[in-house]
């Protein structure tokens, strides 16, 4: 799964520099999918992260939006996640941080 999920998250950033935002959205929906349905792993934060940045800008459901990306924060403190904090801190800003 763990493979799986990286392999979304390379063709998602591939997709965002493509200029392609609903096939960003697609990559990020699949991946939130399959962490739910198999469980979590060292990747799922920083995707449920980008997941309420894409619902923060299609401005629909904001507080929804904000309570993921808290669940996320949370959920990484789970895991030894000090190579993807570099990541997951500013994505928490640009996503919800300024509705703390």
């Amino acid at each position: 799964l763990r493979y799986v999920i990286r392999f979304y998250l390379q063709m998602s950033q591939a997709a965002f520099f493509s200029k392609a935002p609903h096939i960003v959205a697609y990559f990020f929906c699949k991946v939130a999918q399959l962490s739910l349905e198999n469980g979590v792993c060292q990747h799922t934060p920083l995707v449920f992260l980008q997941l309420s940045s894409i619902i923060m800008r299609s401005g629909n459901n904001i507080a929804c939006a904000h309570r993921i990306a808290k669940d996320a924060v949370a959920l990484s403190e789970r895991f030894n996640l000090s190579d993807q904090m570099a990541q997951l801190s500013p994505n928490f800003i640009n996503a919800v941080g300024h509705l703390e």
